[in-house]
């Protein structure tokens, strides 16, 4: 769909191959995950700006700040725990990617856009190499409960 109205718009003279070519595979799997995660982003989001009191707008106003200081000084610190909560389940989320790549390119072309957890899934069953897969899953859960606990102590101070 995209190819056509690309061409409909004389943008390319002939469709691309976004998923076979090895510069557009990765920003085609990118679009797609973005497309899959952000509208989750913007769900937590606006539920935690529906948390935030209008009395510290109306006190931030009343107190001459621009709109650019209310949103420095009043939404982001109060969407803190919702952006740290978000960003680290986005982590984790793309950590684990294997449907869409599996689905999309199956880590390919040349391996280009091969994750971790592809490489565990061919490893386990295409090489049935089951100790060295274990082992690559194992350091996967390692790197993602490090990254979270120095993300969650370096984000969130203690209040």
């Amino acid at each position: 769909m995209a190819n056509a109205v690309l061409v409909k718009l004389n943008l390319v003279r002939d469709s691309l191959p976004w998923l076979a070519d090895v510069r557009l595979s990765q920003t085609s799997i990118v679009l797609a995950y973005a497309w899959q995660c952000v509208p989750f982003a913007m769900i937590m989001l606006y539920a935690g700006l529906q948390t935030i009191p209008q009395e510290q707008y109306e006190a931030a106003r009343i107190d001459g700040a621009t709109g650019i200081q209310v949103f420095r000084y009043v939404t982001i610190p109060n969407l803190r725990h919702v952006i740290l909560v978000t960003s680290l389940m986005d982590f984790i989320w793309a950590f684990r990617a294997f449907d869409l790549v599996k689905i999309m390119t199956d880590g390919g072309p040349m391996r280009l856009t091969e994750l971790l957890s592809i490489l565990v899934y061919r490893t386990t069953f295409q090489y049935y190499e089951f100790g060295y897969a274990s082992a690559i899953a194992i350091l996967m859960l390692l790197v993602v409960l490090t990254f979270s606990l120095v993300y969650t102590r370096i984000v969130m101070p203690e209040d």
